[in-house]
């Protein structure tokens, strides 16, 4: 971006953050071919050509899955420690190298040896890299952010007819090694543009002219005791220091939250990063104070979460579960679409349209909940990504009710309805889920928490088509395993509702 602008001043030209939406949604765009959809697009001519059984190829991808959900936190780790234009660029070598590897593929174990390193490279690590860094940068307005971040989409759900009518003209091994080119030149150009913060570049996040409050630099340096090291309880930062350390966090928030003067371990700091972090509330809010931010002001607060600190939250733990459990019911839809929308009435000469129409509308939620979250306070943010499970919990509902019930879907019509529902609410729950995480737990740890939410997810994946492909072997249908996601996704959303969530103030768009 060029001179850092001083601290304090409002930096010249268009704010650097959108360069970093349109690099990290480049980045995602690349990981294409190593999600189910992507790859179902080589699937067939790669079996004949290999001589491998559908049942061969299903253990091989649920193989390279589950050993890269061991490696994600790797690439979160690695994240937070050298940053996100190194990692990638790592990231972006190994992805190209393993399509690479896949399009000179001559045996099964070649293959599945490649479609793990294409699976850790790509989703596994660059999906990684793009969420995590544009929340870095956009604290107030991750709403806005995620709505333009969703443009990938279009390319996400258009691969797999480009790459379906590619290997209808120059065949699969051809067009993989164009994809790996591609992903070459354009992963690369799009890493060199991330930068790990605002703050190395000398700007406030969401291009504010005054830093969030209290930053991760104030808090630390608040906290610190007569050792010079941060010393925090339960995802609470607590100062050693008196009224040194409430002196150090006025001082270095400057335009942001007015901060209220304190002089023992109560008071001061761990004030201000319970407001923050809400373990235990806002202090100001318990006590009376009038001290808290007001409207006018143009900091935010932000809270500062060691990766210890939200390993050993309960909530954390809560809400990956409950993305786990709705991740398998959708994973083992999605594998077995064709089978499963023909016996719900859908004419399989529609069945490609269905799946357009699920995109759109999944697109449209994510769209539609951005636009509204920089208008909500975080506590209505985490009500509104419970309100998505538990609408998914419905369709899920619908889908393993009898035909012949009122609610049952008997038609095509029903079906294609019971799709763009789902399809939106699936969307929305995308937009919200990392949203509600970075604004819980901060940006201190992000990259860390999500290698962890990816690995668990990317379980999720493996197990959800083997699942649905099991039940439908024995019982001769998918009813008994959409029964059984539906009883434990609603005693997660159960739970999830009834947790006692942080109090986050609400964040304030200029």
């Amino acid at each position: 971006m060029g001179r850092p602008a001083p601290k304090g001043a409002a930096p010249p030209g268009l704010f650097y953050g959108y360069t970093i939406i349109a690099a990290s949604a480049a980045l995602e765009i690349c990981t294409a071919p190593g999600n189910p959809a992507g790859l179902s697009a080589f699937l067939e001519p790669m079996m004949a050509d290999l001589g491998m059984t559908r049942t061969a190829i299903s253990a091989t991808w649920t193989g390279a899955l589950l050993g890269a959900s061991v490696v994600a936190p790797l690439g979160g780790l690695a994240l937070d420690r050298f940053g996100p234009c190194a990692v990638g660029l790592v990231a972006t070598a190994g992805l190209s190298l393993s399509l690479l590897v896949l399009s000179g593929a001559t045996s099964g174990a070649v293959c599945g040896a490649a479609l793990l390193g294409v699976r850790v490279a790509g989703p596994e690590c660059l999906v990684i890299v793009g969420s995590t860094t544009v929340n870095r940068w956009w604290v107030r307005r991750r709403g806005w952010a995620s709505v333009l971040k969703s443009s990938k989409k279009v390319a996400m759900h258009g691969f797999p007819a480009v790459a379906s009518w590619a290997v209808g003209v120059a065949g699969w091994r051809v067009t993989l090694r164009w994809i790996a080119a591609g992903v070459a030149v354009a992963g690369s150009l799009a890493s060199t543009a991330l930068s790990l913060d605002p703050e190395s570049l000398g700007v406030f996040p969401d291009g504010d002219v005054s830093p969030p409050s209290p930053t991760i630099a104030a808090v630390e340096a608040a906290c610190s005791g007569p050792s010079g090291k941060p010393t925090r309880r339960g995802g609470v930062a607590t100062s050693q220091g008196g009224d040194r350390g409430a002196a150090a966090v006025r001082k270095r928030v400057g335009g942001g939250a007015t901060v209220r003067d304190a002089s023992n371990d109560r008071a001061g700091v761990k004030g201000i990063s319970e407001t923050a972090a809400g373990s235990e509330g806002s202090i100001d809010a318990r006590e009376g104070s009038s001290s808290a931010p007001t409207d006018t002001e143009k900091g935010s607060v932000e809270p500062v979460w060691t990766f210890e600190e939200v390993m050993g939250e309960p909530l954390f733990w809560l809400l990956i579960g409950t993305n786990f459990v709705f991740s398998l019911f959708r994973t083992g839809v999605a594998m077995h679409r064709v089978d499963l929308y023909a016996r719900t009435g859908i004419p399989k000469d529609q069945i490609a349209l269905t799946t357009v129409r699920a995109a759109i509308a999944n697109t449209c939620g994510s769209v539609g909940t951005g636009l509204l979250l920089d208008h909500l306070g975080v506590p209505t943010r985490v009500w509104l990504l419970i309100g998505t499970y538990t609408a998914q919990a419905i369709g899920i509902a619908l889908l393993s009710a009898p035909p012949s019930s009122p609610f049952g879907i008997s038609t095509a019509l029903r079906a294609q309805l019971w799709v763009c529902q789902y399809g939106l609410f699936v969307g929305a729950q995308s937009c919200l889920r990392s949203v509600v995480v970075a604004d819980l737990f901060g940006r201190k740890s992000l990259g860390r928490v999500n290698g962890v939410m990816q690995a668990v997810a990317t379980v999720a994946v493996g197990l959800g088509p083997l699942l649905f492909g099991w039940c439908r072997e024995l019982t001769g249908s998918y009813t008994a395993a959409t029964r059984v996601v539906l009883v434990v996704a609603l005693g997660c959303t159960g739970v999830l509702a009834l947790w006692r969530h942080p109090r986050v103030p609400k964040p304030k768009v200029a």
